[in-house]
């Protein structure tokens, strides 16, 4: 992966190692170009506990190989395994993802 200039790498989450990357890929419904100019929330809740919260340090990023066509943005996290909902949100609409299953382990 490479991160664009100024955006910081979150190695640790709330004190914890990170244990995975959550990541949307933003794209405009009328023309299918790649959406680079917003940085989205994303809130993650965890379906058995009920407890949510939102990522921090969202940052956009690309892989190398595909270059900006790949642009997505992105936080690494600390997940227990378990089922979560996912929340992103840019401007005034949302997607909703549930039963978001995550290992626990990278």
């Amino acid at each position: 992966m490479s991160q664009l200039p100024g955006m910081p790498m979150v190695m640790t989450d709330h004190g914890r190692p990170v244990n995975h990357q959550r990541e949307v890929h933003i794209y405009d419904e009328a023309t299918g170009t790649v959406v680079s100019k917003v940085i989205p929330k994303i809130m993650v809740t965890n379906q058995a506990t009920a407890a949510g919260r939102p990522l921090a340090s969202i940052a956009a990023m690309y892989d190398v190989r595909e270059g900006q066509k790949d642009l997505h943005f992105g936080s690494n996290v600390f997940l227990p395994g378990r089922k979560y909902t996912v929340i992103v949100a840019v401007g005034d609409e949302t997607a909703v993802f549930r039963d978001v299953t995550e290992t626990g382990r990278r």
